[in-house]
């Protein structure tokens, strides 16, 4: 089988969810042959055991032998972990550490990316999302920028000259998790539309100068239900709108003249998108999947 013949695995293998994806050649743009969906890292007890449960099918189908996998499935709540290339930290600058499966593939866990004192004055780190940030390089041919990745910990970057220059971690999704799930705030209140007015309200709060307390404001999502302002439904969307609001309020400080741009799928980079655009901010979208395929087989194929 020649080099472009290749098929490999690839993983985005996050905290909340992990993407397995089956591809043919070494492109930027390989061809797609399937993807599978598995827990999060920080859930799955037995990383390796559900790795080989989830791409038996592949392994049987195809002659694979390898798999680059990338998130915190590298880190200490997953299957191993690696060390971090620290900013600014550029794609050729990641290492891999090799473990072959019981199956006998040869795995390759990329290390994550860190930054000694972010623009908080505290050290902070990625994993995962740099390898889409080179995907990002790589497929828009763009050196300079400013990245946001929403998620359960959306990360911002600077990338300077093809380099992650600078991160910032705000703990946005799982804090709506954890207080929509485990707070009186919104008492579980569903809204099958969603309320745009809700949440722009949220961000408008956030984006007030000075800016208020967080915490303060986290009481007002209760109690603007009590006043009947609200729906418990509608609370939610302002709940989020608070919390995206004050992420993206707190990070435009390393706003460029240029596009901020928004790495990510579905509602949530919608609402990002949404709510940047309401902060005064251009955007421009793209999608995750391309750009961590992209940053993925940019470090396999440098290797070989």
């Amino acid at each position: 089988m020649g080099p472009s013949d290749d098929i490999v695995i690839l993983a985005d293998w996050g905290n909340s969810s992990g993407r397995l994806f089956c591809v043919r050649g070494t492109d930027l743009e390989p061809e797609f042959l399937d993807e599978v969906r598995i827990s999060g890292a920080k859930d799955t007890e037995d990383c390796a055991k559900e790795f080989e449960t989830a791409t038996e099918g592949w392994r049987q189908t195809y002659d694979i032998k390898e798999a680059w996998l990338c998130g915190a499935v590298t880190s200490n709540i997953g299957w191993t972990t690696t060390t971090y290339a620290p900013t600014p930290a550029r794609i050729e600058y990641i290492k891999s550490t090799v473990l072959d499966t019981r199956s006998g593939l040869a795995c390759h866990f990329l290390q994550g990316t860190s930054i000694l004192k972010n623009v908080q004055g505290y050290f902070d780190t990625v994993r995962g999302e740099d390898i889409q940030a080179f995907g990002w390089v790589a497929l828009t041919g763009l050196r300079n920028g400013l990245l946001c990745l929403p998620g359960t910990h959306t990360k911002w970057m600077t990338i300077k000259d093809g380099a992650i220059e600078t991160i910032s971690t705000g703990v946005t999704g799982e804090t709506f998790e954890v207080l929509d799930r485990h707070s009186i705030l919104t008492r579980g209140g569903k809204n099958e539309t969603g309320s745009e007015a809700a949440f722009l309200r949220g961000v408008d709060i956030m984006k007030s100068r000075p800016r208020p307390a967080l915490t303060h404001m986290l009481m007002s999502v209760r109690n603007l239900q009590l006043s009947g302002e609200m729906t418990a439904g509608e609370s939610r969307d302002y709940l989020s709108g608070l919390l995206i609001g004050e992420n993206c309020a707190a990070s435009l400080s390393q706003r460029p003249a240029s596009d901020i741009h928004i790495i990510g799928d579905g509602a949530l980079a919608e609402r990002y998108e949404l709510a940047l655009k309401h902060l005064g901010c251009s955007t421009r979208r793209h999608d995750g999947k391309a750009c961590v395929i992209s940053g993925l087989q940019s470090v396999r194929t440098s290797r070989h």
